[in-house]
């Protein structure tokens, strides 16, 4: 079972199993992503990142120049005091990193904007369910459509790199939980396939040893079906022409359902447009 990249909290016994194979590896402690590096080299794992979650504001970590060639996603609660930020960025514009803030407020919606007109790539930490849909539409089209250079902010990016009219499209992937590329596993060896369903302790199997190969579980084939089942809910996300980027992703989550419609709509048209300034190609007039 090599064809996943394996989402798992940071142990020598859970890095040990997975030897050689594709890992994320989540922590607490920002100060030990030195130490996740060293013992992922040491069982020839493939780091793909080490994901992060802190308390700890921006503008109070210390950056290091060590991390330089160590994947990060970071997330973090805010940004903090932008003075005291900002002398970080000559370390941080070295790193290999991504951050994610919530989008709760406007204000954490503009630190989001700062960090990518900073050169700092940035993401959206839905996690907390709470959206401020407006503001968020202002920034999607600041992401896809500014012209002044900026870091990309995910899952923007991610959405008009691989948004078909005619197709769903899930940004899971930004958020390390696809089952399609990822799987996750607690520090026992037990399997999920999302993160929802780790923490339920609904697993798939008691040892990544024991999937094989993944097309052949059963639990997976019905994920990669379960999308139908939306169609069977008395509300409104079957009908909500966002579904296909939503997907009824903010279904249970979101007090504001006609902001979440609003939005992925403008978003699916905002993709497209996007996707049409790339294509476009300027031809020289002929003699």
């Amino acid at each position: 079972m090599n064809t996943h990249i394996i989402v798992c909290p940071f142990n020598g016994d859970t890095l040990s199993r997975l030897a050689g194979g594709a890992v994320v590896v989540n922590i607490a402690d920002v100060y030990e992503i030195e130490r996740v590096y060293h013992e992922s080299v040491r069982f020839k794992n493939k780091l793909h990142c080490v994901r992060v979650y802190t308390d700890i504001p921006l503008d109070c970590i210390e950056f290091r120049q060590e991390w330089r060639d160590i994947p990060v996603a970071l997330y973090a609660p805010t940004l903090g005091r932008f003075t005291q930020f900002v002398r970080l960025l000559p370390i941080l514009r070295q790193l290999n990193i991504r951050v994610y803030l919530p989008v709760a407020t406007s204000q954490d919606i503009i630190w989001l904007r700062v960090l990518s007109s900073l050169g700092i790539s940035t993401a959206i930490n839905f996690d907390d369910g709470v959206c401020d849909w407006d503001a968020l539409c202002d920034l999607m089209t600041y992401a896809l459509l500014g012209r002044v250079p900026h870091a990309t902010i995910e899952p923007f990016t991610y959405i008009a790199t691989h948004y078909a009219p005619n197709q769903r499209t899930d940004f899971g992937a930004v958020y390390l939980d696809d089952p399609s590329r990822s799987l996750h596993m607690d520090d026992t060896g037990c399997v999920a396939l999302t993160n929802s369903d780790l923490l339920k302790k609904d697993f798939i199997a008691d040892d990544i040893r024991a999937i094989g190969d993944i097309t052949q579980n059963e639990r997976y084939n019905q994920w990669q079906q379960s999308w139908r089942q939306v169609f069977l809910r008395p509300d409104g996300c079957a009908w909500c022409g966002g579904w296909r980027l939503c997907q009824g992703r903010f279904h249970k989550d979101s007090n504001d359902n006609a902001g979440c419609k609003k939005f992925f709509i403008e978003l699916m048209d905002i993709a497209k447009q996007h996707q049409d300034l790339r294509n476009k190609k300027r031809e020289l007039w002929q003699l």
